[in-house]
């Protein structure tokens, strides 16, 4: 391909993007201005890079979250229990993961859950759940899991954001939550800090995990 093509490709590229359009044309505009091979290569890199990362940034936004209700139980079931058979098996063993897992078959068990605590999920375009979490009313955060596929996407951090919103309006001074080995930095990046090691029966075996705490709301 002739960098002309090139150039005129890329500009195709940019004009279809409507996020921050002004930046990218101002790199096609470089690009088509140069001439030289090796700033050419630099700047339709950096181009392809601002293309990538505003596709990334919208697959991120193409989720909603809601309030959910006892007609959400059987995809809260099924989240849970493919999270923890797929994302917590990295940090648990078979027989763990997969005892951890069987509490997902009790549905009166997340019908009292639902009644206890508010509950909101993460759904993607077609209306599937692609995450979830919870609050109650004295601070305790009693759930985080996010669908294999959408590992990294921001799911987690938008919906720890939202329970936290819901503790901060039920006036509690912390937050605490029993988190896994497998969440354990991702609370601690989020400001979270570990209170004690301990172990949590699941079903049948004892797991462990860290009782971890927030303080949003100093006492006064």
């Amino acid at each position: 391909m002739e960098s002309g093509e090139y150039v005129s490709s890329l500009n195709d590229i940019a004009k279809c993007v409507s996020y921050e359009e002004s930046e990218i044309l101002n790199i096609a505009k470089i690009i088509k201005d140069t001439r030289q091979e090796e700033l050419f290569d630099i700047y339709s890199r950096k181009l392809i890079e601002w293309c990538s990362k505003i596709i990334r940034r919208d697959n991120v936004k193409s989720y909603k979250i809601r309030t959910l209700t006892e007609k959400d139980i059987i995809e809260l079931q099924q989240l849970f229990i493919e999270t923890v058979l797929n994302v917590n098996s990295k940090d648990y063993t078979k027989e763990e993961v997969e005892d951890w897992a069987s509490c997902g078959k009790d549905t009166e068990h997340f019908k009292e859950l639902l009644r206890k605590n508010i509950y909101i999920g993460a759904f993607d375009k077609q209306d599937c759940m692609v995450g979830f979490s919870s609050m109650n009313r004295e601070g305790y955060l009693h759930s985080m899991f996010v669908h294999k596929n959408w590992q990294g996407k921001g799911v987690a951090s938008r919906l720890l954001s939202e329970v936290e919103k819901i503790a901060e309006q039920y006036g509690v001074n912390e937050i605490v939550s029993e988190v896994s080995l497998t969440a354990k930095s991702f609370f601690e990046n989020k400001g979270y800090e570990v209170v004690n090691v301990q172990k949590s029966r699941a079903n049948k075996l004892e797991l462990t995990n860290f009782r971890m705490k927030k303080v949003i709301r100093k006492q006064q």
